[in-house]
This record gives C-alpha cells, sequence and structure tokens, in this order.
C-alpha cells in the first residue's frame, strides 16, 4: 500500500507548478553565488570556494522557504480540495497518506540535489580551474546531504504549519526566518543545534566545530529533529487518524 501512495504521489507531484520553485530557488543561489565570488576574486573564482558559497547561500536563504513551502503545499492541497474524505473511502489511512508525501519530498529533494549537482559541474567547466574529478565528486554529493539535513531540520514545522489550511505559507516563512538566523549562529557554538546549521560540522569545509564534541553535538541534533518530526507526526496526524476509526 505505501508504494502505492508513494507511486501516487509521485504523479500528482508532476503536475503542481510550485515544485519549479524548488529548481528556480536553486538557479538564484548559483547566480547569487557567481556575483559574490566575481566581487570577493578578482580574476576567475575557485571552484571549491564557489561550491561552499552556494551551499552557504543555499542553506541560509532558498532551501528553507522552498522545502518548507512544497512540503507543506502537498499536505494542505488535501484539505483545500476537501480529497482527504475521498481517501478515506478507498480506505487509506490519513497518516500513511501523511508519510508518503514526506517521502515524496525526501525524494524531490534528492531530485533537486541532482540539479544542484548540474549546476555546479557546469560552473566547474565554466570556471576552467576545477580540481580531480574525484575531489569535485565528492563535493557534489554533499549538496545530497545538505537537502536531506536540511529537510529533517525544517519538518516539524511543515508537518505542523501543512494541516491548519492554508497557514503553510506562515510555516514556510518561518521556516526562511529560521534559515536566515542560522547567518547568526554559523560560526558560534550554537551552530550545531541550529536546523539549518546543524550538519555544517560534518558537511562545511569552514563553518561548524570540527571536533569529536562537535561532531557528537551535530549527531545528537539531526536525531532530535528526526525525533521532534515525529512527535509532530503523531500529535497533528496519527491522533486524528485513530480519532477517526473509532468514530467509524
Amino acid at each position: 500500500m505505501m508504494k502505492r501512495l508513494i507511486m501516487a504521489e509521485l504523479k500528482k507531484l508532476k503536475r503542481q507548478k510550485i515544485v519549479f520553485v524548488g529548481y528556480l530557488s536553486i538557479l538564484f543561489s548559483i547566480i547569487i553565488t557567481f556575483a559574490q565570488q566575481m566581487q570577493i576574486r578578482a580574476g576567475v573564482p575557485e571552484w571549491g570556494g564557489f561550491a561552499e558559497m552556494f551551499f552557504y547561500n543555499n542553506a541560509m536563504l532558498f532551501l528553507p522557504f522552498t522545502v518548507s513551502l512544497i512540503g507543506g503545499y502537498m499536505i494542505d492541497q488535501e484539505y483545500a480540495r476537501d480529497t482527504m474524505k475521498n481517501l478515506l473511502v478507498i480506505p487509506v489511512r490519513w497518516r500513511d497518506a501523511i508519510k508518503a508525501k514526506v517521502a515524496v519530498l525526501f525524494l524531490l529533494m534528492v531530485r533537486i540535489a541532482l540539479f544542484e549537482m548540474a549546476l555546479l559541474l557546469a560552473a566547474g567547466i565554466i570556471l576552467k580551474n576545477r580540481p580531480a574529478v574525484l575531489i569535485m565528486a565528492g563535493v557534489c554529493m554533499k549538496a545530497l546531504a545538505y537537502n536531506i539535513c536540511i529537510t529533517l531540520g525544517i519538518l516539524p514545522v511543515i508537518l505542523w504549519f501543512g494541516k491548519n489550511g492554508g497557514k503553510y505559507i506562515w510555516g514556510s516563512i518561518l521556516s526562511m526566518l529560521v534559515g536566515i538566523s542560522g547567518v547568526f549562529v554559523v560560526n558560534g557554538r550554537a551552530a550545531d543545534w541550529h536546523p539549518v546549521t546543524v550538519c555544517f560540522s560534518f558537511l562545511s569545509d569552514i563553518y561548524g566545530e570540527k571536533s569529536a564534541m562537535g561532531y557528537l553535538k551535530s549527531g545528537a541534533a539531526i536525531f532530535l529533529y528526526g525525533l521532534l518530526g515525529v512527535l509532530v507526526y503523531w500529535i497533528r496526524y496519527c491522533r486524528e487518524s485513530n480519532f477517526q476509526t473509532r468514530s467509524s
């Protein structure tokens, strides 16, 4: 059943134009990074520094808002279009439908990460000073890790606001503010606990605490954000599903 739900969500996602917001945000991030690098460095910027700045811009300015907007929209549409009652007739448990939507959101982040990798490789060709292929491949894989970790950190916001009938926009704004707030903590100890910068210890070459304790704190924070997402999911969706089951 879960596989069929995921396939159905993927088909619905293809018809939703809001997905293009994710790709546009990546393009804006690349453009901003190019502009910054050209101002900071005289001549052709180094590809490694370009990639690092791209990840930073994407994490702070674009990705949290984009993830929350798309994820919240996917959940909200079931309420806005009143399709929830059709799902319950099939019958499909509402909590299973939400799990399928979350799974599809993570799959979408994988697709967006592939798009980021393609843009980074294209930037390497344009800059003409790219490093060895293996180094480039490793850096590009960071795009996938960044997307997954940030999505996990923002997931509680998505699940909380997605149910409130149009309030997912407020969740997106909150996620954007959370991302921007990462600018003020990225160089401090709070970076290991912030939902956006929590993965910087593992992934960034510049930011984050590069020590065993820093890695431990970041790992614990990632686990706690995942646990918080499960808790919000249970409070907002499983309890409602259990109530509907008892009522029927």
